[in-house]
Formats: C-alpha cells, sequence, structure tokens
C-alpha cells in the first residue's frame, strides 16, 4: 500500500504537467485510491475508514500543498460521498459506497446553485413532481470533473422554495468543454446543462425541505481555509528552491505565521459553538497569506517564474481561485477590505 507522503511526493510532481495541458489527474487519483484515500469519507458502517471532518481536512491540506487541483476534487468527491452516508437513502448507499471505497466509482457535487452562485445571481436548478418523482430542469454554473465522475450530486429547487439533493450519472447531464480557467484548469471545471431529466425516489438523498443542506452537517466550519493553508505551504516550498541567505530569513518568518494561522484555524474548528464572524475572518487570513506567499514565490525566482511552466506562475494563478471558491458575501467583504480599503 502507498503511502499518503508518497503519493503526494508523486502527485506534486505531475502537478505543472497536469495544469499546462489541463489534464484530468487520472495517475494522482490512482495513487490516492491506492494510499486509501477513497475509504477515509465513507463510514465504517459501510466498509470505510470513517475520519473525523478535522482529520479528512488535514488530509486535503497535505494533498493541496502538492496539488491544489487534485486536492479540490477529492474534497468534492468526497463531500459527494458524505452526503450519500447520510441521506439514510439505503438504496444508494448499498449501491455506491462500496465502489466508492475501492476507487471504482467516483462522485462530485454540483450544489453550487444552492449556495455561493445563487446569491451573486447565477444559474439555478428547478425542480417540479413528475409522477412519483421528480423533473429537474437548469443549469448547474461549476461542476469539478463533471465528465470524469461517474455520479453527481445535484442540489435543486422547488416552486415553494423547498429543496432537494438527487443523484444523478454524469451520462444524464450535458456537459460542455471545460472554459478555459486561468488556474485549477486540470480539475476540468465546467458547468451542466439539465434539460427534462426524470429522478425517481430513490434517487432523492434529501429533501423536499427548507434548506436542504442544513440538514447535514458533517463538514468542518471554514474547511475550505485547509486548501488555503496547503497552497500556503507550497509557496515555501518553490520559495526553497532558490534560496539564498536574504530568502531564507523571510521563509522562516513565512513559516512561523502560517503555522500560528493553521493553529488558529484549528482551534477555531474544534470548538463547539464556533463564532461565524470569527470564522469569516479566519477565512479571509487563510486566503490573504496564501495570495502574499504565492506572490512572494513569483518574486523570489524572477522573471522566470512568468513562465508558463514555472511552478510559481501556477500557484500565483492558483491563489485567484480561492477569491472565488465557495465565497460567501461576508468573505468577500473582508477580502474586498484588505484590497481596496475604504475605497467605498
Amino acid at each position: 500500500m502507498l503511502s499518503i507522503e508518497d503519493a503526494c511526493k508523486r502527485i506534486a510532481e505531475r502537478a505543472d504537467e497536469n495544469d499546462r495541458l489541463a489534464q484530468w489527474p487520472a495517475a494522482d487519483l490512482r495513487d490516492l485510491a491506492e494510499a486509501g484515500a477513497t475509504r477515509w469519507a465513507v463510514p465504517i458502517a459501510d466498509g470505510g475508514d470513517g475520519l473525523d471532518p478535522i482529520a479528512l481536512h488535514e488530509r486535503y491540506e497535505h494533498i493541496a500543498a502538492a496539488s491544489l487541483a487534485t486536492s479540490l476534487i477529492i474534497r468534492q468527491h468526497d463531500l459527494a460521498v458524505a452526503l450519500l452516508a447520510a441521506s439514510g437513502n439505503d438504496k444508494l448507499r448499498e449501491e455506491q459506497l462500496p465502489l466508492v471505497s475501492t476507487g471504482e466509482s467516483w462522485c462530485t457535487i454540483g450544489i453550487s446553485q444552492l449556495t455561493t452562485s445563487r446569491q451573486f445571481g447565477e444559474a439555478s436548478v428547478t425542480a417540479e413532481p413528475e409522477g412519483t418523482g421528480y423533473r429537474l430542469d437548469g443549469v448547474i454554473p461549476w461542476v469539478t470533473g463533471a465528465a470524469e465522475c461517474d455520479v453527481v450530486i445535484i442540489g435543486a429547487t422547488l416552486a415553494d422554495g423547498q429543496q432537494l439533493l438527487a443523484a444523478a450519472r454524469s451520462a444524464q447531464l450535458e456537459i460542455p468543454e471545460p472554459p478555459p480557467i486561468a488556474a485549477l484548469a486540470a480539475t476540468r471545471t465546467t458547468n451542466a446543462h439539465i434539460r427534462g431529466l426524470h429522478i425517481d425516489p430513490e434517487d432523492v438523498l434529501l429533501g423536499p425541505t427548507e434548506g436542504v443542506l442544513r440538514k447535514w452537517n458533517r463538514d468542518v466550519p471554514i474547511g475550505q481555509a485547509f486548501l488555503a493553508l496547503g497552497l500556503a505551504r507550497s509557496a515555501i516550498r518553490v520559495m526553497e528552491l532558490d534560496a539564498g541567505d536574504e530568502v531564507r530569513a523571510h521563509i522562516s518568518t513565512a513559516e512561523q505565521s502560517l503555522n500560528d494561522l493553521r493553529d488558529r484555524v484549528l482551534w477555531y474548528c474544534r470548538q463547539p459553538s464556533p463564532d461565524t464572524d470569527d470564522g469569516t475572518q479566519l477565512r479571509a487570513q487563510t486566503i490573504a497569506l496564501a495570495q502574499d506567499l504565492t506572490h512572494a514565490a513569483v518574486a523570489v525566482h524572477k522573471g522566470t517564474a512568468l513562465i508558463n511552466h514555472h511552478p510559481a506562475q501556477r500557484l500565483a494563478r492558483e491563489a485567484l481561485f480561492l477569491l472565488v471558491w465557495s465565497c460567501p458575501g461576508d468573505v468577500r467583504q473582508c477580502t474586498l477590505d484588505r484590497l481596496i480599503g475604504g475605497a467605498a
């Protein structure tokens, strides 16, 4: 069995090429499966390891330090797995979770239309009763690995405002070629069109209910912060590739800042009732640190960092992703306050 450390070394070696070619990291996922990653989020009762959420996110952080793209893929996969496990739908559990545990089936989520994309007026998916099931129509704005994964967990809204989550095969969706996004092209993230898709009752995970995602609470607060911490760690490693005495002094300061912020994030996530405002500030601080350190890596490597295949350039682009990925309005406001201060 491959260790997670060895898997991450291999993943790091492929990260630049996967990004340059916008190539789905199939080899990364095979290595992660060999390292047992496909079992992490599956409950023990269903044949998995049932890792607690914080331990799970620490592993995402470790993978993100090797490849942010691959870390996002496994995180989205595990969120889908957690929703399958929490649904109480015995048919889906018995059908999907054994396949997930062995890496035979990969899952992803298409729920941003219920969360941050909805807040900013983007695409939506509607559901209306049809026979004993539902008819789904609309556009999911962002789906990581839409065409490469086997199962997509979809969020939809009924006319009365209630919501549901359902499982669909990627083959049932219309999935265009991914747009030329500036970062994480290897995730093959794109939108997905749903046209008259009939969902049987046995394919419904949760709902219909008001605020369906509030019925599921297995994720940690500010879980996205762990990927930002991993990206910051990766930036430090890239700086170390060309570190003179002056740079080493800065690296020592950067490592201390990263470790201090990481401790605060872990402390926050372990609180039984964490303060939302504190979480917003911490999330914004992890984004800021990742931005600062990735830009510092560019400065260390000077002009060579502007060449597309250079890792510092890739990391700086990936820091842009943190500005828009699953960023609710309060986190975005913190970022704008930092970047433009009192300009408003």
